[in-house]
């Protein structure tokens, strides 16, 4: 999903939502508010677009996105946080550290690497760090949250499917003037699947739909 969002293929992430509502005497209830069972687009809750209670951002929101990352192995014994006070502490602005990113092995800055230590040569990759560590200051994905929405899991178009960043079952892209079959929504049930656990697409929970551009940052030397 990082190289999808690196590549312009994904431009839009569903989440389920925490608090799912009820279907009662035909209305689906959320809150104590609800809205009919047939509605596709954004729902109301107490004269507000239920969008507006969205946790992971609002239009014009900028969200980072956490990936898998390496830093140089003198710091292995070091957390993102550790490395963000030492470098606070030797008297620099800002955290900062050579970063190697797994999803494409992409560095942050090969100047960094080269300089980085003591050594005349470029710092060799340490230990390899789960993304859920990744702090806000070794992220090199930002995205502006362009719409919001709320919808059944199940309603998912081919287009936003692909949108998803999605491969077809065959395991290769598929242009999407070609597509002929729902081949971007099994895709996608597969990887939401595999995120969430067996049944988890069968479930067909309310998500919530969070489109984003992706921000264009200069790349360093």
């Amino acid at each position: 999903m990082v190289r999808a969002i690196l590549e312009g293929r994904k431009t839009v992430t569903r989440r389920a939502m925490k608090t799912q509502p009820e279907l009662t005497d035909g209305f689906w209830r959320w809150h104590g508010a609800g809205w009919s069972e047939g509605v596709k687009s954004v729902p109301v809750v107490h004269g507000h677009s239920l969008s507006t209670g969205c946790p992971y951002g609002q239009v014009g929101d900028r969200l980072w996105v956490k990936e898998a990352w390496r830093a140089p192995a003198s710091l292995d014994a070091f957390s993102g946080s550790d490395i963000a006070e030492r470098c606070i502490a030797a008297g620099y602005r800002n955290p900062s550290a050579p970063i190697r990113f797994e999803a494409d092995g992409a560095l942050n800055s090969a100047k960094d690497w080269r300089e980085f230590g003591s050594t005349p040569r470029e710092a060799t990759a340490g230990r390899y760090r789960n993304a859920r560590f990744m702090p806000r200051w070794a992220s090199r994905i930002t995205l502006e949250v362009t719409a919001v929405r709320v919808e059944r899991l199940q309603d998912v178009t081919e287009q936003s499917a692909w949108d998803e960043g999605v491969q077809d079952f065959m395991g290769g892209p598929t242009p999407w003037k070609n597509v002929v079959a729902p081949v971007s929504v099994h895709g996608f049930a597969a990887v939401w699947e595999s995120i969430n656990g067996a049944g988890s697409w069968a479930a067909n929970p309310w998500v919530w739909v969070v489109e984003f551009n992706r921000i264009e940052e200069a790349a360093k030397p």
